[in-house]
């Protein structure tokens, strides 16, 4: 990067920590998310994520594709995540 730089690791709540700390930043420029498709799912699941994956974050790399699913017990009656 041509520069030093610091990792603040914010861990828990599959990254909904610190996602609320980069989304409260300043939007500067120097302070980057590395999330996951459990934190941009978290916006979608929980209304009351601090966060919107989609208004608060640009942006500017895909690092990797990772598969995500989400499951229910056959039994359970549910067929969609509404």
């Amino acid at each position: 990067m041509g520069q030093p730089f610091v990792v603040e690791n914010k861990a828990g709540a599959s990254g909904s920590i610190g996602a609320r700390a980069a989304a409260a930043s300043k939007p500067d420029g120097y302070t980057l998310l590395f999330g996951t498709t459990s934190t941009a799912s978290e916006t979608v699941l929980n209304k009351e994520a601090g966060f919107d994956i989609r208004t608060d974050f640009t942006p500017i790399s895909m690092i990797t594709n990772v598969p995500f699913m989400m499951a229910v017990s056959c039994s359970s009656g549910i067929k969609t995540p509404a």
